[in-house]
């Protein structure tokens, strides 16, 4: 026996006319029906795609601003004979993606907190979520009112589990660290193609692995709610990907550094950087698409199976057919940001490098959106609706991410720059040091200039807080509770004693049930088309 939510024909046709179709690849304004996913699919996944769309739409200028610098290296070197572009380009993009980097994060947070507060989601509120059914405990009074029973874990028993799964995920990440550094040594001087494949190769192994070993390790900490669950698996499956994405890269910069190899080796990295990135975004598409493949190949196997007994295939009902559709889980959704979250931190971390990595991120983030889209409207069961603080700890892996890529363009700036050659390693180390307090200057300059806080966000809260106002004075406090009281009274009372008996026949439905009490709203306007007339 299995449940679900089942889907609703009506919304996912609309939602397959206007937004979940490979027709609109072509529509580069990437606006997402955000309120409609809300209520349709929860907050959790409206907002991830409000954030999915918003950085396709700033990915854009930054792929005009690559392309740009792709051609004047391309042609400062191969036409004009002249190597400045080329020696420079490790600054100047890096300052490019830096800026962008800050002001993408800035018109973020102001849809976000748009969103947040006209869905009237308070950063400051507890969000627990719903109880797990996985969830075992003991009886224990309450930390909220001890007079009351409910299901707990011990302190300690979480701590001990939650210090056995990071020391896990440690050594894990410790093996593939080890692991790409063992490639690293041997293709050392002869990185191509063969060595990208290899890597990538490694890469996705690794991943396929620990996603499946950190989902039992989060079940085995035996969390109590939805949300501890999400962040708990979002944190394992981040710090993983931060070292089995980007390790070999760090490897490769910061050894060549230090034999002296820089052009030349710069060249290889750039190279490198770029190969495996595609390989690893083509990977992640076919992934996403096997597994809709898998849905439609299933269906179409139970009904070969039935023709071959020779009996008449019976029809499959849409409740029944969506049975066998695939299960949206918190791992899947995770995975989902996982991808996105790894192709944006190439842009950010190796961006200066390579400013051919940023148009194959846009094409991932692209055929990701439309993909994960396609498959929630017609091979994906209904997922739950969870609440959510915006993309919750994504939030930060990406500012980390920024400010990992700041460090890592000061240190490719001193370490490959034609300013730092053969200076000593105090003056690099005041060069990377006076690099990082100009990234910081400029992070700020541009919250001065592009806040992350939203006009129509804080006219919104004035709004409310006045009409909360107006109501209070025009009723008083004792008129909204004698309203509420007499609502309660006249539409719960009596369906709820047919509840508590039994007697199903006699619950009407809502459009016969007799109207309440007017709200001070509806009350104010008759009074005012009363005077009126």
């Amino acid at each position: 026996v299995t449940w679900y939510p089942v889907h609703n024909p009506r919304q996912t046709g609309r939602l397959n006319a206007i937004w979940a179709n490979w027709q609109s690849m072509m529509d580069l304004s990437f606006v997402q029906p955000v309120r409609l996913l809300r209520e349709y699919f929860g907050p959790r996944i409206a907002f991830m795609f409000a954030w999915h769309g918003a950085y396709c739409k700033t990915l854009i200028p930054l792929v005009v601003a690559a392309i740009v610098q792709v051609v004047l290296v391309w042609a400062s070197r191969d036409i004009f004979g002249s190597d400045l572009f080329h020696s420079n380009q490790v600054l100047g993009f890096s300052l490019v993606t830096v800026v962008w980097a800050k002001i993408s994060e800035n018109l973020w947070s102001r849809e976000q907190n748009f969103f947040m507060e006209l869905w009237n989601i308070q950063p400051n509120a507890a969000i627990m979520g719903s109880v797990r059914p996985r969830f075992r405990g003991v009886p224990a009074p309450s930390p909220v009112d001890a007079n009351i029973m409910v299901e707990q874990v011990p302190k300690q028993t979480v701590m001990m589990k939650q210090l056995i799964t990071a020391f896990i995920t440690v050594i894990f990440c410790i093996m593939v660290g080890c692991c790409i550094f063992g490639w690293m040594l041997m293709f050392d001087g002869k990185m191509g193609l063969a060595s990208s494949l290899m890597l990538s190769i490694e890469i996705k192994i690794f991943e396929i692995l620990f996603q499946n070993l950190a989902t039992q390790m989060t079940e085995y900490e035996n969390h109590k709610y939805d949300s501890d669950f999400h962040d708990s698996l979002l944190w394992k499956l981040f710090l993983f990907s931060f070292v089995n994405n980007y390790s070999a890269f760090f490897f490769m910069t910061i050894r060549n550094a230090w034999r002296g190899c820089l052009d030349e080796c710069l060249e290889v990295s750039r190279n490198q950087v770029t190969l495996t990135l595609i390989v690893l975004g083509i990977c992640s598409v076919l992934q996403m698409l096997a597994d809709q493949f898998m849905v439609v190949m299933n269906l179409w196997w139970e009904k070969r199976q039935l023709k071959k007994t020779g009996e008449n295939v019976p029809t499959r009902f849409v409740v029944e057919e969506q049975a066998k559709y695939a299960k949206v889980t918190e791992a899947v959704e995770v995975q989902n940001m996982q991808v996105l979250v790894v192709a944006l931190g190439y842009v950010f971390l190796f961006g200066g490098v390579s400013a051919a990595v940023v148009p194959y991120s846009l094409v991932v983030f692209a055929i990701q959106l439309r993909a994960f889209a396609i498959m929630l409207c017609t091979c994906a069961q209904r997922p739950f609706p969870h609440q959510s603080f915006g993309i919750g700890n994504w939030q930060f892996c990406i500012r980390f991410l920024m400010s990992v890529g700041a460090m890592y363009a000061g240190f490719m700036f001193v370490a490959y720059g034609s300013a730092f050659r053969g200076s000593s390693v105090r003056a690099k180390m005041t060069g990377m040091l006076l690099f990082g307090l100009f990234v910081l200057v400029v992070w700020e300059f541009i919250n001065l200039v592009f806040p992350s806080d939203d006009k129509d966000r804080i006219l919104m809260i004035q709004r409310r807080g006045y009409v909360q106002r107006r109501l209070l004075s025009r009723v008083g406090a004792k008129g909204l509770e004698s309203s509420k009281a007499e609502a309660l009274k006249t539409h719960n009372v009596g369906q709820r004693e047919a509840f508590m008996k039994g007697d199903w026949s006699s619950i009407q439905p809502l459009a016969a049930m007799p109207p309440g009490p007017l709200t001070p709203v509806q009350m104010e306007s008759t009074r005012k088309s009363n005077m009126s007339t």
